[in-house]
């Protein structure tokens, strides 16, 4: 027994002796945003990050040329594509930059800067967490969208527009029709972050307008950001007076002083009641 113990502890030395040791990465990478914890940051969409800090350090004996380069959509972001360092140099890396486009939803992003030693080969790699938010923000609130316009009176549509600012800052929106014959209640309005205002939209076809239904694209656009939205009304143009008239006979044969009967029917195809004098 004793034989067996004393086999099984020459077997682990020789193996500690003989396990490879585990090497530390000839280069370190560092990243700080100023916000906490360093490798994430908050922001906003039509942002360019040019302030971030990225940071490699040589940790090898020689001088080396690491090789960089960064995950992030194309042409959205820069990283300079190389770095020569002197053994134990540390330097930052200008130019570096990420593009938050307009169009970005808000959510949790990740972008990766990836670091190679010319040397040794050895790769080290950084995440950014960049949370993108809703800093500006506009929408359109239109409970009934759909109005009718008699052609013979050109009676307006009008409708009732809730706009609401949905970003984190007070702004101005200026508002528009796709038509010329659009009128608002007010055409700039100011709405602190997380209120609405409400407007009114009139529609008035003008003469000779085409019968049936008309889009109408109404927009909110802030003049001070990037916020904007875009929402659908309909107008239908309708013959509120239509009628029809028949005859029947359409014709009959007389002897002078007779007398024939004709039925006439009169149909109002209209939207309205209506009074016809024969």
């Amino acid at each position: 027994m004793v034989k067996k113990l004393l086999a099984m502890a020459a077997s682990l030395a020789l193996m500690l002796l003989v396990a490879p040791a585990v090497m530390a990465a000839s280069i370190d990478v560092q990243v700080s945003t100023g916000q906490q914890p360093p490798n994430r940051i908050s922001t906003c969409p039509d942002t360019v990050l040019s302030d971030i800090d990225l940071m490699v350090t040589n940790l090898g004996g020689s001088t080396d040329t690491v090789m960089l380069s960064l995950d992030w959509p194309a042409d959205l972001g820069f990283v300079k594509p190389y770095k020569t360092l002197a053994s134990g140099e540390t330097a930052f890396i200008d130019p570096f930059w990420i593009t938050i486009p307009y169009s970005m939803e808000p959510g949790i992003y990740y972008a990766k800067v990836t670091a190679k030693s010319s040397n040794t080969g050895d790769t080290v790699t950084k995440d950014l967490e960049i949370e993108v938010l809703r800093c500006h923000s506009v929408d359109l609130l239109i409970d009934d969208s759909y109005e009718r316009s008699c052609k013979e009176t050109q009676a307006p549509g009008v409708y009732d527009i809730g706009i609401v600012n949905q970003g984190k800052w007070s702004e101005t929106f200026e508002l528009s029709a796709s038509v010329e014959w659009a009128e608002f209640s007010k055409e700039m309005v100011t709405i602190d972050a997380g209120k609405s205002t409400a407007v009114s939209l009139i529609l008035t076809p003008p003469e000779g307008a085409s019968m049936g239904k008309h889009t109408v694209y109404v927009t909110a656009r802030s003049i001070d950001s990037y916020a904007s939205k875009t929402k659908p009304v309909e107008i239908d143009v309708v013959d509120c007076l239509d009628f029809s008239i028949f005859m029947e006979p359409v014709s009959q044969s007389a002897c002078l002083g007779d007398g024939k009967d004709f039925q006439l029917t009169i149909t109002n195809k209209g939207e309205q009641d209506d009074d016809y004098t024969i």
